[in-house]
């Protein structure tokens, strides 16, 4: 937990983690072969999700990326 945010947390609502996997799939290319995408694409992700964040603290590239990463292993991607 970050000091800046009060040591609260981003909230992935169903809809934001749809809102954010329908973004990562329209930049899919941004991707290497491995499906992992560089950190630029998770910094434009926060900014993405400042439009559909409505609960908790605003996304950050941070949080994009660990959401990213566990939605990959929950669903062996």
């Amino acid at each position: 937990m970050s000091a800046e945010n009060g040591g609260q947390t981003a909230i992935w609502l169903d809809e934001d983690i749809q809102a954010f996997l329908g973004y990562l799939a329209e930049h899919k290319a941004q991707a290497g072969d491995n499906g992992n995408f560089k950190i630029v694409t998770f910094c434009n992700a926060a900014i993405f999700m400042q439009d559909y964040s409505t609960q908790g603290v605003p996304k950050t590239a941070e949080s994009c990326k660990n959401k990213y990463q566990s939605v990959c292993s929950f669903h062996s991607f």
